[in-house]
This record gives structure tokens, sequence and C-alpha cells, in this order.
């Protein structure tokens, strides 16, 4: 499959992600499938982002546009991609070695979990328009949830329904870790204050 070929297959997750995301899929035939996906999107969204301003605000601010292109590009190429690596790599061991939901190895939750941004990269573009920014952002993040669960059905050829308790657990299992993570954290923070608080007064005079 060629560059066109992987471009529309990403696109085509929207519409049929089981179709899409089945089938074997590799590290980096996944990213052949994200890049040109990426690039599209980010390609809209500075569009759409220039388009937004005024002629004025442009001149103003070009500068300014010039740091955003930066930033989208960057997130958009590296810091994506890098997360899907992570978060991949966090399913893959709580489904395959602590749920043994999984049937196939990384490289299938990899594949899996690179459709749950198509959405993001496809649609972020159109929240520019400020009257459709939290409608946008409302259907990404449910069709992302859509996508990965049957993505990662397809890739370790489990059913729709185990794969979604999988995501569920999983996601328990992370925010209940950030929640004791953020708690110690805010308590080693309050510890000083309240250390001082409970100090005697020095006597006056």
């Amino acid at each position: 499959m060629g560059l066109y070929d992987n471009m529309k297959r990403g696109f085509m997750s929207l519409i049929h992600p089981g179709e899409e995301s089945s089938g074997k899929i590799s590290i980096p035939k996944a990213l052949s499938i994200y890049y040109p996906v990426a690039v599209i999107g980010l390609i809209l969204a500075l569009v759409m982002g220039y388009l937004s301003m005024s002629h004025s605000t442009a001149l103003n601010y070009s500068g300014s546009y010039v740091k955003t292109t930066i930033l989208l590009a960057a997130i958009y190429l590296i810091i994506i991609p890098i997360g899907i690596f992570i978060d991949a790599a966090i399913y893959h061991l709580i489904g395959k070695y602590l749920l043994k939901a999984w049937r196939g190895d990384y490289s299938k939750s990899f594949a899996a979990y690179t459709f749950v941004v198509i959405p993001f990269l496809s649609l972020y573009w159109i929240g520019e328009v400020p009257v459709l920014k939290i409608p946008i952002t409302g259907i990404i993040a449910v069709w992302s949830i859509i996508m990965v669960v049957i993505a990662f059905a397809s890739q370790h050829k489990i059913n729709r329904t185990e794969s979604a308790v999988v995501m569920i657990v999983t996601m328990c299992i992370l925010l209940t870790m950030a929640f004791i993570v953020l708690g110690f954290i805010t308590a080693t923070a309050l510890a000083p204050l309240s250390g001082g608080l409970g100090s005697p007064m020095a006597p006056i005079g």
C-alpha cells in the first residue's frame, strides 16, 4: 500500500473502524497510516487558525503564529506518536498480563491505539470555528473511545464487550493511580504548612 492508500485507510477508519483497523498492522505500518492523516490535519488546523484571525491580528501576531505553527507541528509529528508508544504499552501491560484479555503482542496494541487519535487529527481543525468548538470536542472524545474499543477488539481477536471492559478497567486503574500520586504530592506540599500552623506562638516581649 502506498501513501494514498495509507491516508485513505486512516480517514476511512472514521466511518468503518472495524474494517479498517483489522488485519495485520505492524508498528511501521501503523505509523505510515498515522503520519499522512497527521500532516493533513496539521495543515488544516493551521489554515483554519490563520483564517479565523482578522487581517490586522494576523499582521500583529505573525511572530506568534510562527511559534504556534512550530508548536502544533511538534505536537502532531513528535509528541502524539511518543504518547501512542507509551499509552499503548500501558494498555498492553494491563490488558495482556493483568486482565489476560489481549491475545496479540505489543505491536497489536500499538496498531489499535493509533486509531484512537484519528478523530482528533481529522476533526480538530473544525473546532477553530468558535461555534463548533464544543460540539466537535465532544464528538472527538466519544468517537475516539468507540474507535479504540473496536480497534483493540479487531487486533486482539476478542469481542467488543471484552475490549470495552479492558478499556474501562484500565482507565479506572490509571485514574486511581493519578489520584494517589496527586494526593501524595498535595500532602507533601502541605506538610510544612500544617507543621507551621500547629507550632506554638512565640511569647511577646
